[in-house]
């Protein structure tokens, strides 16, 4: 009878039950022997305090020693096996993360690229190793097309993990601490990508298609822009200061009010019908750049270098032509070719057709050689902080008005 009852007690509360109804029965022999009527009041009032107390100590002894008991069977290590420390865990978790990268299924790459977001969030280094993974992830699965920027057309988007991918790099850095010396995104194919804020700095996206993304108010700082098509993306507000489009970049109605294009080489890039208005281009290097139909009205062009340059091309001609000649007849038919080179001169410089400079800052801007003639907005009082020269081509009204030239000092 009393071991079926402990049994029973011992399944449904365990080791405490089991304490409390060993008790129990003691206790219950004791006030069967009838001593109550033997006690005074307050004896027995104490005696069943005693009782009380100690089934209930017993209790929670009984209750604490399983606890304790569950507790150490479920962390202690079977023997032969190494217990697993946190570093194990992270790489078997970035592994599992790898592994769905690879899955067929778009849905699974998916699941990858929201893990190593979270892994990337758990350290730098995890977020040095997340954004590794992520940037070679969007090379392999979503390369430019080969060939040159004009034989293939910019229509289709590539697919949702590849823009969910872009996304986690751009915003793996937006801590202050977090810097990654370089990440690679050369030769990619994303346009229409939307990383608004995103915090994508040292990147190199040379040769890549990123036309109509929206970059606006990034910060793109120190990026490589070298030959990449950037055509009517928006980088409003964005922070392009020191990037490199060198081999000449494509940002053909692009937006880039009030962007900072501080100390940038912008060499020979197209910036044909770009918004450039309120854009700080202190310092850029605009040399050979198309900027016709650009708006400039109220940007910051201080120190900017927009000089153009004359090439000459002399035709000597066969030896036949010069043969026999005395050394003054020869000088005169050296004299003659520089004249014609001179009359056939091809200009290589900044395009400024319809350019608007409406407020533009040209404080010390380098305009030696440029063909600012047919250009909007541009004054005498702007030109009068510039520097150029006798090639200078200015519009009538200020050629009228101006006078000499004003070089900078050497």
């Amino acid at each position: 009878m009393h071991d079926k009852f402990l049994i029973t007690l011992g399944q449904i509360a365990g080791i405490g039950g089991i304490s409390v109804g060993t008790l129990l029965m003691i206790f219950r022999d004791i006030v069967r022997k009838k001593i109550f009527p033997k006690l005074t009041k307050e004896q027995g009032f104490r005696l069943l305090t005693l009782i009380i107390v100690l089934v209930w100590i017993t209790a929670i002894v009984g209750i604490l020693s399983w606890t304790y008991a569950e507790v150490f069977r479920t962390t202690s290590v079977p023997s032969g096996h190494t217990p697993q420390t946190p570093e194990s865990l992270l790489s078997e978790t970035f592994a599992a993360a790898i592994q769905m990268l690879g899955d067929e299924n778009e849905e699974r790459r998916m699941g990858g690229i929201l893990a190593l977001e979270r892994l990337g969030r758990s350290g730098k280094d995890e977020t040095v190793r997340a954004v590794e993974i992520l940037s070679g992830y969007i090379r392999r699965r979503s390369p430019a097309p080969p060939g040159t920027r004009s034989n293939f057309q910019i229509g289709k988007r590539a697919s949702k993990d590849i823009y969910s991918a872009f996304k986690v790099i751009g915003t793996l850095q937006e801590s202050d601490h977090i810097h990654i010396e370089r990440i690679n995104l050369e030769q990619i194919y994303a346009p229409y990508a939307e990383l608004p804020n995103a915090v994508i700095a040292n990147t190199d996206f040379q040769y890549a298609i990123l036309n109509d993304c929206d970059f606006s108010r990034a910060k793109l700082m120190n990026c490589d822009f070298s030959g990449a098509s950037l055509d009517e993306c928006d980088f409003t507000g964005a922070d392009l200061s020191n990037v490199k489009m060198q081999p000449p970049a494509h940002l053909n109605h692009a937006k880039l009010i009030g962007a900072n294009l501080s100390n940038s080489d912008l060499r020979a890039t197209d910036f044909y019908f770009a918004d450039l208005s309120h854009a700080n281009l202190t310092g850029a290097d605009l040399r050979y750049t198309d900027l016709s139909f650009a708006d400039f009205t109220d940007s910051n062009l201080r120190e900017a270098n927009l000089r153009g340059k004359i090439e000459t091309f002399v035709r000597m001609g066969s030896m036949d032509e010069y043969f026999g000649l005395s050394t003054e007849e020869l000088w005169d038919f050296v004299k003659q070719k520089e004249k014609q080179a001179h009359e056939e001169q091809r200009y290589v410089g900044v395009t400024f057709f319809r350019t608007n400079f409406t407020g533009a800052d040209l404080t010390e801007a380098d305009l030696r050689g440029a063909r600012l003639k047919e250009t909007t907005g541009l004054t005498l009082q702007q030109v009068s902080k510039a520097y150029w020269d006798g090639l200078t081509e200015f519009p009538d009204d200020i050629a009228e008005k101006r006078e000499g030239q004003r070089l900078p000092e050497d």
